[in-house]
């Protein structure tokens, strides 16, 4: 059987093409080098492998069956109108855990040893003492207990964290790392000194962390965003830091990025800024967890990682 064309929407194309040719040499691909104007021959292909669909290439490609997203957040081609939800939408998953649970301690620590003031001490030679208290024993909250947020718990926990994830719909509360549900944030909120945000971005989660919820926190918590920027209300956000409500946070997302110069959270004090880099982005892995499901969808089995269009990931 010949292989399907494939086309490639994505900014790293090139790299694709170099990875697919040397690990697939057999694949004929179609690169959209101007996906406002796509080549004609894309109208033939069933097989698309990208992270933002330009719409004139969705438009462009009626026999479209397969969508392979080189991310694991999907939220940017569920959310465009010329996607049809008759096409099966795969994800490359199982890419970011370790590398953002990482990220997440070493912030975590960084904030506890009040690292921000340190580097404002040195850069003005100035020589202040203080103590610095343990992160054991403080109370976690992972909000979303899936692959990224179980490996985040399972490391948090490793350092002494007492840790709780939070999950859609729950599951055992009883077991190493409690998954409650949605239902119970509320209830968890004021007994969280680490809130970490890892939900991916759906109708659901847009905007969830109010101001109302963010002052159910304890006023030394600590917040840290690793999702996308819209689940926090981003003002709402700005004035409890501004007001000390809540004790800082970590923030690698945001509403529009880059984040704008004049942002407040560039010049706070309680904020770690970083730009977009907790979760990894390896071609290579994504080229793989391709190649594995473009076997399978030409064997006609089930493909791995398939986005539930109704829970949105």
């Amino acid at each position: 059987m010949p292989d399907l064309p494939v086309v490639v929407d994505e900014p790293d194309m090139y790299e694709y093409r170099a990875l697919l040719a040397e690990q697939a040499p057999h694949i004929r691909l179609i690169l959209c080098e101007d996906p406002a104007h796509p080549p004609a021959e894309i109208a033939e292909a069933e097989i698309l492998l990208t992270w933002r669909p330009h719409p004139a290439v969705l438009q462009g490609m009626p026999r479209l069956k397969w969508v392979h997203s080189t991310g694991a957040g999907v939220e940017a081609i569920l959310r465009s109108p010329h996607f049809s939800p008759t096409v099966t939408l795969t994800r490359t998953g199982n890419m970011a855990g370790r590398l953002m649970a990482e990220y997440v301690v070493g912030f975590l620590l960084a904030m506890n040893f009040q690292m921000p003031l340190l580097i404002q001490n040195q850069m003005q030679h100035h020589w202040q003492r203080f103590n610095i208290p343990t992160v054991e024993g403080l109370r976690c909250t992972v909000l979303g207990l899936g692959e990224i947020g179980g490996a985040i718990a399972q490391m948090c926990k490793g350092i002494g964290l007492e840790v709780v994830g939070v999950s859609r719909t729950g599951g055992d509360t009883t077991a190493e790392i409690p998954d409650y549900p949605l239902s119970q944030l509320d209830t968890l909120l004021p007994n969280t000194d680490v809130l970490i945000v890892v939900v991916p971005l759906t109708p659901a989660t847009e905007g969830m962390l109010d101001a109302r919820r963010l002052n159910l926190l304890p006023g030394n918590a600590l917040v840290m965003n690793l999702s996308r920027g819209p689940v926090i209300v981003e003002q709402d956000l700005i004035e409890v830091l501004q007001t000390r409500s809540i004790g800082g946070a970590v923030l690698d997302v945001f509403d529009q990025e880059p984040l704008a110069t004049d942002s407040p959270f560039w010049e706070l004090p309680n904020v770690i800024v970083t730009p977009h880099i907790a979760g990894p982005y390896d071609a290579v892995f994504c080229t793989q967890s391709f190649l594995q499901n473009l076997e399978r969808y030409r064997s006609g089995q089930k493909l791995n990682h398939v986005v539930n269009y109704e829970h949105g990931y």
